[in-house]
């Protein structure tokens, strides 16, 4: 058998492979989304835990940060995959941290260094994610690799941010 031309076999192969990529690029793109909206969220809500006006500030503006790359993301993911779903309501889990942070912070006589320890542990996991899904293994396409690394650099920005407050 000529191996010079590609089989049926060998197109079947390729086009498995290329739907597992997409179909695995995809759901790791929505699930960085669906982070956002719940960090967006929690942020906005824990305006309400606080009277540092300078902590507020930062809470807000962490708030429109995350609001801001869901969208970017979900531009991407919708370039990348067009039939891609996206949650734009957050997860259950997202709510129920945020109802545990509503306690956590009421019965909180430091209020701000539990909500400051809260969320830059919540950043650390979110600058994870995105290194587990810019690892070399994972064949991005360019501009949702260059949209991550840009997302992940702001991240790393407001780690380092929360950790001075």
């Amino acid at each position: 058998m000529d191996r010079c031309h590609p089989t049926f076999i060998d197109y079947v192969n390729t086009k498995l492979i290329t739907m597992d990529t997409t179909e695995n690029i995809t759901k790791k793109v929505q699930n960085l989304i669906v982070r956002h909206i719940d960090h967006h969220k929690s942020f906005w809500e824990a305006v309400d835990h606080t009277s540092n006006t300078t902590l507020i500030g930062f809470l807000k503006k962490q708030a429109d940060e995350h609001r801001k790359m869901a969208m970017k993301l979900t531009a991407a993911l919708v370039a990348f995959n067009s039939d891609a779903s996206i949650n734009t309501e957050g997860t259950v889990g997202g709510a129920l941290e945020r109802g545990w942070a509503d306690i956590r912070t009421a019965f909180s006589e430091e209020d701000n260094a539990a909500l400051i320890e809260g969320y830059a542990a919540k950043i650390n996991a979110l600058i994870t994610q995105y290194q587990e899904t810019l690892a070399p293994t994972q064949k991005l396409p360019e501009n949702m690799e260059a949209t991550l690394k840009e997302q992940l650099q702001l991240l790393e920005h407001s780690l380092a941010k929360i950790k001075n407050l």
